[in-house]
């Protein structure tokens, strides 16, 4: 991964490409977690050619190839003949949007209160197998602070939950205590 990270960065120095408009103030073109990759360049067929061919000069030298059934590109608002030459370029299916990365929803504009129904569902889940006429208060208020609130917390981290979404949970913790 090393290798194909000093490939990418090589990127930022070639004046066609373009970086994808959230990652230009912090020059990202890259994200790797274990065998994961995620490439960001700007939604033109130029950035995207550029990208795959740092990719397939990381391929050549490291004979690693990716399993086509894992590889995908996902658009946010672009015109339909570039999503095409995107898709031709690359021959990667089209993924939609917001799609989960460890466990985090990630799309191309800001969460809505639909997209962080899977956090309601997550959380009534887990109370729903708590029995909370045989816990004391204390142990009741460890669940939620341990559970409930840790893993909204988890998630604000990386992205800002709506207000809506903040003050259910709020209101399933009370009801739950």
């Amino acid at each position: 991964m090393e290798y194909l990270s000093r490939v990418l960065q090589r990127l930022k120095r070639i004046p066609d490409f373009n970086f994808h408009s959230r990652c230009e103030k912090l020059s990202i073109i890259n994200w790797s977690f274990a065998n994961d990759l995620l490439i960001f360049p700007r939604g033109d067929t130029r950035s995207v050619a550029l990208a795959m061919e740092a990719f397939e000069e990381f391929s050549q030298s490291t004979s690693l190839v990716v399993n086509p059934s894992k590889r995908q590109v996902y658009f946010g608002s672009l015109e339909d003949d570039t999503r095409q030459a995107i898709q031709i370029l690359t021959k990667f299916q089209e993924g939609s949007l917001p799609f989960k990365y460890l466990g985090i929803p990630l799309t191309s504009k800001k969460l809505t209160n639909t997209h962080c129904l899977i956090l309601m569902d997550k959380l009534v889940a887990r109370i729903r197998h708590w029995s909370s006429k045989l816990l004391s208060f204390a142990g009741r208020m460890q669940l939620v602070n341990n559970i409930l609130l840790a893993t909204t917390y988890f998630l604000m981290q990386f992205l800002p939950l709506p207000k809506k979404i903040i003050h259910i949970i709020e209101a399933l913790c009370r009801s739950f205590l």
